[in-house]
């Protein structure tokens, strides 16, 4: 049953595309969903639209994008052929299906199953040993003893969740690949292979549409989608909108979009209780369940997974959810070509995500951003001397640079940093009260980050996937500056002839050895010409209304007291700077 559908166009947030963020909420337990632009093609390969219809319990939407009309409509049929096949086969609501009958019969004795039911088994198996047994398809028993709970609403006892566990484990499933057959070692034991086979059926429909001709398509089922080829209209990625879950439980209607994920050849899933989950007697439990305790897993209102297929991201997505924040995230950055967006209930609310998942970001939400700057434009210009309360500076806005990265420190520095523009320069300052203060570094493009370091990161756009530059300033004036198009990729530092151009002031001599321990202040003033960063990348030009993204940091990794402080805060368990998926904005007025 469809409890919400809501389109909402994008134009605030997604400035001049012309595309439409279509957001819908199946069953309580959708987070994912296509975004497609709907301008017609006049020339060239036709995209057919399914519309919405009902299959596996939910709604799928189903894109295909082929040379004519007819090879269309084909690859959609045979798209939904393959969803209700694999419904029929492995539903535990359908009596007739394979899995109803291997849950009723196989103690007893071997029962034979279809080539694709035994294939999802072995798979389901092969993830369960991956992951520890993180993931589990023989956790039926546990299931249906949080929903005789809930409907008693008395949680269940410790007697009854070690019985209920005694049934599960995946050692306990039996396969025979020569009788393709299914045996349980132990009574009472229950397949559920709700999530792990509508991931599967997207798979093979997807699969079924290219076999039938389609150059590209999507397949959204349920807010889990794969897609492959071109999108429609000659776009090179499909854009996938990623909801906010921690919309309030009542506010149905009031679905967000956090990210912008572009996607090809590629699978994204999400487990979440953000829409699922129980109440039993006032508390809130997640209707995912820890296969070893058997309790529920209520630390991520989502979690999501972006790998080649659904299938796989189904799994690891559940197993994060059991794993937990650190266990989760390390042993995703273990799997190649995978990666991962972990969200945490409010009020925390925290975004977490894998090293390389920005090179899947393709906008933010204002939703998403952590902080907004609105930057002047120069009535003067600063003539880099320093002079933070002067004529120019004075009456311009600080940013406060006090976000913590990684551990508390055991001392923070108070760090602000001040920005104005004209039509050939950016111009930045930062002022930093401090009381160790170190400068070792003797040449450009040498580690500054080691010492009293100020750091400005920015996209000259909105487009963090042009990549970004870099300017780290130690207080000495020593300088690391560089474009890279993903973090430490494909660098591109600045010339010494172009960093003299910035024109840097610095209130500290050179180097500064030994440290100095006392209290002080010390500045970092420069300016950026536009005719520098366009040698690398494409700039948006500042004038009123345009944005940039960006990040400042204030660190001292060698310093007597290190410390690593961020102005747009950075969901990471460790100090990391290069994340643009976490740079604020910049917006000049």
């Amino acid at each position: 049953m469809i409890i919400h559908y809501q389109w909402q166009q994008a134009e605030r947030v997604f400035m001049s595309r012309k595309y439409r963020i279509a957001v819908e909420i199946v069953g309580g337990t959708i987070l994912i969903a296509a975004l497609y632009f709907l301008i017609p093609v006049k020339k060239g390969p036709v995209d057919i639209d399914s519309g919405f219809r009902p299959v596996m319990g939910t709604i799928a939407h189903i894109i295909a994008v082929a040379p004519d009309s007819e090879t269309g409509k084909k690859s959609i049929r045979a798209a939904f052929e393959q969803l209700n096949d694999i419904e029929n086969l492995m539903s535990a609501h359908k009596d007739t299906s394979e899995i109803s009958r291997t849950n009723r019969d196989a103690y007893k004795g071997a029962v034979k199953v279809s080539k694709a039911t035994f294939e999802v088994l072995q798979r389901s198996i092969k993830f369960s040993r991956i992951c520890g047994g993180d993931f589990d398809v023989t956790i039926g028993p546990l299931i249906d003893l949080w929903r005789s709970a809930s409907e008693a609403n008395s949680a269940p006892t410790d007697a009854e969740l070690q019985q209920a566990l005694s049934k599960v484990g995946y050692e306990k499933l039996i396969l025979d690949a020569n009788e393709m057959s299914v045996r349980f070692a132990v009574e009472g034991m229950k397949l559920d292979l709700g999530g792990t086979a509508k991931r599967y059926g997207i798979d093979k429909a997807a699969e079924a549409m290219q076999k039938c001709g389609a150059s590209g398509g999507l397949v959204d089922v349920g807010g889990d989608i794969r897609c492959f080829g071109s999108p429609p209209n000659g776009k090179e990625y499909w854009l996938v909108g990623l909801q906010d879950p921690n919309v309030a439980e009542t506010t149905l209607g009031e679905s967000r979009c956090l990210f912008v994920l572009k996607l090809k050849d590629a699978a994204v899933t999400t487990s979440g209780d953000y829409r699922r989950f129980v109440r039993i007697k006032g508390k809130r439990y997640s209707h995912i369940i820890n296969p070893h305790s058997g309790l529920t897993c209520n630390e991520f209102s989502s979690v999501t997974v972006i790998d080649a297929n659904a299938a796989n991201a189904n799994a690891l997505s559940l197993a994060v959810s059991v794993m937990g924040r650190e266990k989760g995230l390390k042993f995703i950055e273990q799997l190649e070509g995978v990666e991962a967006i972990l969200i945490s209930h409010a009020p925390e609310y925290k975004i977490m995500l894998t090293k390389g998942v920005s090179r899947y970001i393709n906008e933010m939400t204002e939703t998403a951003m952590y902080k907004k700057y609105e930057v002047q434009k120069a009535g003067k210009k600063p003539k880099s001397d320093g002079d933070w309360s002067g004529e120019v500076w004075g009456r311009v806005k600080p940013i406060e640079i006090k976000e913590r990265m990684g551990p508390e420190p055991k001392y923070r520095p108070a760090a602000q940093a001040k920005v104005l523009y004209d039509e050939q320069f950016v111009y930045v300052i930062f002022r930093v009260e401090d009381k160790y203060v170190k400068a070792t570094a003797q040449k450009h493009q040498e580690p500054v980050f080691i010492d009293s370091c100020v750091e400005f990161f920015f996209t000259p756009g909105e487009d963090i996937s042009q990549g970004y530059f870099n300017i780290e300033i130690n207080c000495g004036g020593t300088v690391v500056s560089r474009h890279q198009t993903a973090p430490k990729t494909n660098p591109q530092p600045l010339t010494e002839g172009e960093i003299e151009i910035l024109k840097i002031f610095h209130s500290e001599p050179k180097i500064v050895e030994p440290e100095k321990q006392q209290p002080m202040v010390w500045l970092i003033e420069y300016r950026v010409p536009y005719e520098i960063l366009k040698k690398r990348c494409a700039v948006t030009r500042p004038a009123p209304g345009v944005k940039w993204r960006a990040n400042f940091y204030k660190c001292g990794d060698k310093t007597s007291n290190p410390h690593w402080l961020t102005w747009s805060k950075v969901d990471y368990p460790e100090p990391r700077f290069h994340l643009p998926e976490f740079f604020g904005t910049l917006e000049f007025k």
